[in-house]
């Protein structure tokens, strides 16, 4: 069965590195099936690509000519980089990945327009309440003509865009006037609403694979200190943001997390690699003890006005946070191979 991708899977892993994306192509190589891209996907994925570029090279054009004005010489150079050039090598790089040639993208026809318009009046999904939805009802439109036009009469479609495509009881099921819409054309759209949903509903179960088993291989891969090292390394802004959202402190960005304590792990799915490797899914919750350094002032507000921040001084106080931890484990042999921490929710 082909897999149509929407453009928000790709926004947070461009270069398709996470283990989602791995049991993704290892599921199309099990169902020899195939990669389609509606062409306004492909045409947004570009336009993704070149934003995110150009917004970099703006972050680093503004901190280099503050570290160059500090230095009063040029210490770090303009970045020669052509944009257009990294663009292309990107689409190539995606087309070597996925698979892709012109045969998997499908083009959107020009009548298409009134169906549009008609939709957008009626508010139609994928229309939200009013005239936004353009993108989706061509996608829509797109995908509609895919599953008429080829033999299985169906698709996988993942999109993180549920309040658009999915029920409004269950955002993990298509919407039910896009399923009435696909049974009157006797055809199937199987929506998922993210890569994480589609893995967990095609997973297997493992005898040995258990909590206590899972919870015991974790303590002896010191879990608790790679979450440690996660949030120091990764996630400052989320820790500092939560820090100035929780109080009333004037926050100096320097914190430590001096431990973790993992108490619950529940969700687990498991997906069996052709190559033999067990894909683990999981959650776990705990709380990090976290030492935050914060700015004290005197009380005397005289102070301010001739300088306040002289008579500051930095104190540090502790913080318990609870977190919930995303887990991707590679296993094999009643081993664990990989650990990736997907992210961490405070």
């Amino acid at each position: 069965m082909n897999i149509v991708l929407d453009t928000n899977i790709f926004r947070n892993d461009l270069f398709l590195r996470s283990q989602d994306f791995k049991v993704l192509k290892d599921y199309l190589k099990r169902t020899d099936s195939k990669f389609v891209f509606p062409q306004i996907i492909f045409e947004e994925l570009k336009g993704v690509y070149r934003r995110t570029i150009n917004e970099n090279l703006m972050n680093i054009e503004k901190h280099r000519s503050e570290l160059n004005k500090n230095l009063n010489r040029e210490y770090i150079i303009r970045p020669d980089l052509d944009v257009e050039n990294e663009i292309s090598d990107f689409i190539d790089f995606i087309n070597k990945e996925l698979d892709i040639d012109e045969s998997n993208i499908i083009s959107y026809r020009n009548d298409y327009l009134p169906e549009i318009i008609k939709r957008a009046i009626n508010r139609e999904k994928p229309f939200k309440d009013g005239d936004v939805g353009f993108r989706d009802a061509v996608i829509w439109l797109t995908i509609l003509d895919h599953c008429k036009g080829n033999h299985e009469k169906q698709v996988i479609f993942i999109s993180n865009n549920p309040k658009d495509f999915g029920d409004d009881k269950n955002s993990s099921e298509l919407h039910k006037s896009l399923k009435k819409e696909c049974d009157e054309l006797g055809i199937k759209v199987n929506y998922f609403k993210s890569l994480k949903d589609f893995i967990e509903r095609h997973s297997s179960k493992m005898d040995y694979i258990n909590d206590d088993w899972l919870d015991k291989k974790l303590f002896e891969d010191n879990l608790s200190e790679r979450i440690c090292n996660e949030v120091e390394n990764l996630k400052k802004h989320r820790i500092t943001s939560w820090y100035k959202n929780k109080t009333s402190n004037e926050s100096t960005e320097f914190f430590k997390v001096i431990n973790s304590f993992i108490y619950e792990l529940y969700d687990l799915f498991f997906y069996e690699m052709a190559n033999g490797k067990i894909i683990i899914k999981c959650k776990v919750r705990a709380e990090l003890e976290v030492e935050f350094e914060f700015y004290d002032y005197p009380h005397n507000h005289d102070n301010y006005i001739y300088g306040f921040d002289r008579y500051r001084n930095a104190r540090t106080e502790i913080k318990y946070i609870e977190c919930e931890v995303f887990l991707s484990i590679i296993c094999q042999n009643e081993k664990i191979e990989e650990i990736e921490i997907s992210d961490i929710v405070f």
